[in-house]
């Protein structure tokens, strides 16, 4: 845990060079971490307690890295070659993929509409002895799969 208080970040500071401080972030940040992951095994902290914390950073995280995204694409924009280096990292920017609207065709909403009217007699099917469609042709029971089992978790 005492890794956890070496964790100092200054981002205010003016004579550090961030491309040299951005390796040092990580490097601390990677020891705070595996300093809950080793109190959790040692048995110091409760497994639920990182866990929601784990839970808690990655949300700070996620809505962090959104915020500089634009601005991040932006910096790159900076640079004239497709892939370039800062400090120690390769970014290689990627124009966005192009998609076909394949919902302003009009046979191809008609599929996805049948689509989901099967799906929800497969649906309906599962829950009944026997079921038959429109056209008198038995439904069948589909096999079923599962997700991960998993641990939500809600802040109060």
């Amino acid at each position: 845990m005492e890794h956890l208080e070496q964790i100092d970040i200054d981002l205010q500071a003016k004579e550090h060079d961030y491309q040299t401080a951005q390796p040092n972030v990580i490097e601390k940040t990677t020891q705070g971490i595996n300093a809950i992951v080793e109190a959790v095994e040692n048995g110091v902290v409760n497994p639920l307690d990182a866990f929601a914390s784990f839970n808690k950073l990655e949300k700070l995280f996620k809505e962090a890295k959104v915020k500089i995204d634009e601005m991040a694409r932006d910096e790159a924009e900076k640079y004239t070659a497709k892939t370039f280096t800062f400090g120690n990292v390769e970014f290689t920017r990627k124009d966005g993929a192009k998609k076909l609207n394949y919902s302003e065709d009009l046979v191809y909403s008609n599929l996805q509409a049948n689509l989901k009217a099967r799906e929800e007699l497969l649906k309906v099917a599962q829950k009944q002895t026997m079921l038959f469609d429109n056209e008198g042709v038995e439904v069948p029971k589909v096999s079923i799969s599962y997700n991960k089992d998993s641990l939500m978790v809600k802040f109060k």
